[in-house]
């Protein structure tokens, strides 16, 4: 296993972080959410992985996943992920698992966008593990939006 995660890959480099106990516990997008118990109860009937697509949501502290793996463009510093179902949920719902799992990421690779331009990559990025949703944990979400 490699010491390091590929966070993004362009023309000209590649940004990568050491596997550090900071990284691989805290959530950036781009990384696998594994919905464990949560599987098979909408919005996570779709599959076991989806993925971040935004941490701190319009300044709420909320994570906006998407609940399958979708089409992931990856930017410097920030994904693009089409799709659907999202669902938000609190960084407190959320367990470190120490794993990587490698999942397609894609992007324009020479930076000149257009047909037949993309540039898939196989990426492997730290696994985090959605606790059981319940009432109280969905309420502190919609509480988020209402302030």
């Amino acid at each position: 296993m490699s010491n390091h995660i590929v966070e993004y890959i362009g023309h000209d480099k590649l940004v990568h972080s050491e596997m550090t106990n900071s990284r691989v516990s805290k959530p950036r997008p781009g990384d696998v959410i594994d919905f464990g118990e949560n599987i098979g109860q909408y919005p996570f009937n779709h599959g076991r992985y989806g993925r971040v697509s935004n941490v701190n949501y319009c300044g709420t502290g909320m994570i906006m996943i998407i609940c399958e793996p979708g089409s992931c463009f990856l930017g410097e510093g920030y994904v693009d992920i089409s799709g659907g179902p999202f669902e938000m949920i609190g960084p407190d719902e959320l367990e470190t698992t120490y794993e990587l799992y490698t999942m397609r990421m894609w992007n324009w690779g020479n930076h000149l966008p257009g047909a037949d331009k993309g540039v898939d990559y196989y990426i492997a990025r730290p696994v985090f593990r959605l606790k059981p949703r319940d009432e109280a944990a969905k309420e502190k979400v919609r509480a988020a939006f209402a302030a």
